[in-house]
């Protein structure tokens, strides 16, 4: 019965204390403190067993026994974790640190001493661990593969918490080698050994080795995508690309860092920076439509500058008809600041034009002077301008048209088809004029002037009716002049408004064209003029 066992021990243990201490250090007596160590240890006397085990282990050299005796203290602590327990933990990592050192050539030794290190360890007392880890892989051969793998863990966690992350990415590396993918700690160990190479990067990054470090935060994505450090280490990949203008190389790690990480993406403004990189690799199309998709979440000033910038950029890719739909969007989207919707208006103009569509770009024009006209007091001189160029570009359709309408027979007829058209263009051209746009003033006061004049040489060209003498002709051609006068003296009107702008230092070539039409007219009193007065501008 255990009750009988019991007392049996408690007897041999009372014996054996009594025997040896009539001479503790007799080499006679090494198996008493063995066997005392025994029945202790079947008492569950800790301390008891472990003193009399100690001295049967450590104090008769000559004893036989004396390595199970040692061995037997080794094996008398608790196994597992002792947290909350420091001074046991201690006592152990001495005793089990004290058999291998004791005894190396003990099959044992190495495995005993792989747990001195795990306590040093678990303790927090790297020199130690790193020194045992390092001593028990020195013969690797008297490990299992188990603990081959176990030591290299431990060497791993070892020089991580000293930060000596060369050595602790070689431990994770082997130590990889022999660990199933059943294995749970295999997600630990790739963790660790992601993070031993990026804070590889690290140092190489404070360091000012740009390159190195990008090499080291590629390998973490590349070869341990899975883990937690695998985000970092490819954002920053991405952010030393573009350290080094590694375009293309930027561009691909942003596109798939967003992929993979959707939400830590909008945080970092992934879609910003890859705007950014875009237009570095000249690559203007793409920059855009990043832009485009960020405006849908942009709100206020920020959704509004992106869809300008993605229009700019639509523009010098070439792509103008994306260039044309989001500068329609923006138009439609943000009347306000006024200047700049103006502007968009501008721009759909010229990628009209440049498009070679006629039709589209005086749709266009007229859709800019109307928009300009409800400016109000945000109107500026930019804006003003736009429209008066718009106006001007509106006119010309008009102006050809007058020019090109022949007087015919009947002459009352025809003359007043073309009063009629006369009034039109006027009105059109008093609206460029109206902007106070200084080139424009001059050009519509110098056609305003040519409408009068070509009115009047069309009444003196027209057709003389068949039939007449050639007293009747005089006549006839006297009529005309007569019908032709009024307009060349207002045509002289307008031509002389515009020459008179050299006085406040105007000239352009319109002016110029005043003044040589002015010439034809008068060439008496202007000829001369003209002729002084452009030798003058040239000069000046």
């Amino acid at each position: 019965p255990e009750k009988d066992r019991q007392a049996h021990y408690e007897a041999a243990a009372s014996y054996f204390d009594r025997l040896t201490a009539f001479s503790p250090e007799s080499p006679e007596f090494a198996s008493v403190y063995f066997l005392m160590g025994e029945s202790y240890q079947k008492l569950g006397k800790r301390d008891q067993a472990l003193a009399a085990y100690r001295k049967a282990g450590y104090t008769f050299p000559d004893y036989e026994k004396r390595v199970e005796a040692a061995y037997a203290v080794v094996d008398t602590f608790p196994a597992g974790a002792l947290d909350g327990l420091p001074a046991l933990r201690s006592e152990r990592a001495d005793e089990f640190e004290r058999f291998a050192t004791t005894y190396p050539d003990d099959a044992r030794s190495s495995a005993v001493l792989l747990a001195a290190a795990n306590e040093r360890y678990a303790m927090a007392q790297y020199e130690k661990a790193k020194a045992l880890s390092a001593q028990v892989l020195e013969s690797p051969y008297r490990l299992t593969m188990a603990q081959q793998t176990d030591a290299r863990l431990l060497q791993g966690h070892v020089a991580f918490a000293m930060s000596d992350y060369v050595l602790s990415q070689s431990a994770y590396e082997q130590a990889r080698t022999g660990m199933k993918l059943s294995d749970e700690r295999l997600l630990r160990v790739n963790e660790n050994l992601a993070a031993s190479l990026y804070r590889q990067g690290e140092s190489l990054q404070k360091a000012g080795d740009t390159e190195g470090a990008r090499q080291f935060y590629l390998q973490v994505v590349e070869r341990l995508p899975d883990t937690l450090v695998a985000e970092v280490a490819m954002y920053d990949a991405a952010m030393r690309s573009i350290d080094l203008a590694l375009w293309f190389e930027s561009a691909a790690l942003l596109q798939g860092y967003r992929e993979r990480y959707p939400e830590k993406s909008a945080e970092r403004e992934v879609s910003r920076k890859l705007v950014y990189v875009h237009q570095q690799n000249q690559n203007y199309a793409a920059a855009a439509d990043e832009l485009v998709a960020l405006q849908g979440g942009l709100t206020g000033e920020d959704a509004r500058k992106a869809q300008f910038q993605a229009v700019e950029l639509y523009q010098r890719a070439g792509f103008s008809d994306r260039a044309a739909r989001a500068a329609e969007d923006y138009i439609r989207l943000y009347p306000q600041p006024f200047e700049p919707w103006i502007a968009m208006h501008q721009t759909r103009i010229e990628l009209a034009q440049a498009a070679g569509d006629a039709g589209q770009t005086r749709k266009l024009q007229a859709a800019l002077v109307e928009a300009e006209k409800s400016g109000g007091s945000a109107r500026t001189t930019e804006s003003r301008t736009l429209a008066a160029a718009a106006s001007w570009e509106l006119a010309q359709p008009a102006i050809e048209e007058y020019q090109n309408m022949d007087l015919r027979l009947p002459l009352n007829k025809s003359l007043t088809r073309k009063s009629a058209a006369l009034k039109d263009l006027m009105n059109r051209l008093s609206d460029v004029h109206g902007y106070g746009v200084t080139d424009y003033v001059t050009a519509s006061t110098h056609a305003m002037g040519e409408a009068y004049r070509q009115l009047s040489q069309s009444i003196i060209r027209s057709e003389t009716p068949a039939g007449l003498s050639e007293l009747e002709q005089e006549q006839y051609t006297l009529l005309l002049e007569e019908q032709a006068y009024p307009f060349e003296e207002k045509a002289i009107e307008f031509l002389e408004n515009n020459t008179a702008r050299t006085s406040t230092g105007v000239y352009d070539e319109w002016v110029e064209k005043s003044f040589e039409n002015l010439a034809e007219i008068l060439p008496v009193r202007y000829a001369k003029e003209e002729s002084a007065e452009s030798l003058v501008m040239r000069v000046n």
